[in-house]
C-alpha cells in the first residue's frame, strides 16, 4: 500500500462484541450533566481508538488523501438490555465519537489518523443503519473513497 489513498478501494472495519455507546445519543444529552457527558465521550473515544487499533494490529493503512463517505452499521446485542432498542436516528450522536477516533484526534486525544478530519471537506457523508437481527453485537465500518 502506498501513503497516497487515491484508487484504494473501500476498506470494512468490522468490530465484534462492541458498538457505540447510545447514551451519547441526542435523547440522553439533556439529562446528563456536562461533566457526566464530557467524560462519557472520552472514555468512549479512547474505547474506539483501542478497538480500531486492535482491529488493524498495530499496521494502520495509509490517510485516506481523498474525500469519503462512512457508512456505520451497528447491532446492539442483547447485552446493551433496554438500549439496543434504540432508534436508529440515535446512532448519529453514538457513532459521532466512533468517526472522531477515526480522524487525526481530538483535543488532548490522539486519533488512529486514518482520516484527516471528519469535515465537509474530507467527509462528504455518514449514514447508520440498526441491524436489528438477534445475535451479539458488533459495529462496522465502512469507508468508500470519492471523487472530488
Amino acid at each position: 500500500m502506498t501513503a497516497q489513498s487515491k484508487g484504494r478501494p473501500a476498506l470494512v472495519i468490522r468490530i465484534d462484541g462492541h458498538a457505540p455507546d447510545v447514551r451519547l445519543a441526542a435523547n440522553d444529552r439533556g439529562n446528563m450533566h456536562w461533566g457526566e457527558r464530557s467524560s462519557l465521550v472520552g472514555a468512549e473515544f479512547d474505547k474506539a481508538h483501542w478497538l480500531y487499533k486492535a482491529f488493524f494490529k498495530g499496521n494502520v493503512p495509509p490517510r485516506y488523501t481523498v474525500p469519503v463517505t462512512v457508512a456505520f452499521r451497528v447491532r446492539m446485542g442483547r447485552e446493551y438490555g433496554r438500549l439496543a432498542s434504540r432508534d436508529v436516528d440515535n446512532l448519529a450522536g453514538a457513532c459521532k465519537v466512533w468517526l472522531d477516533a477515526l480522524t487525526t484526534g481530538r483535543g488532548n486525544r490522539d486519533g488512529l489518523g486514518l482520516l484527516v478530519d471528519d469535515s465537509p471537506r474530507w467527509v462528504r457523508g455518514v449514514s447508520y443503519e440498526l441491524d436489528t437481527t438477534d445475535g451479539a453485537a458488533y459495529t462496522e465500518i465502512k469507508i468508500v473513497p470519492r471523487k472530488g
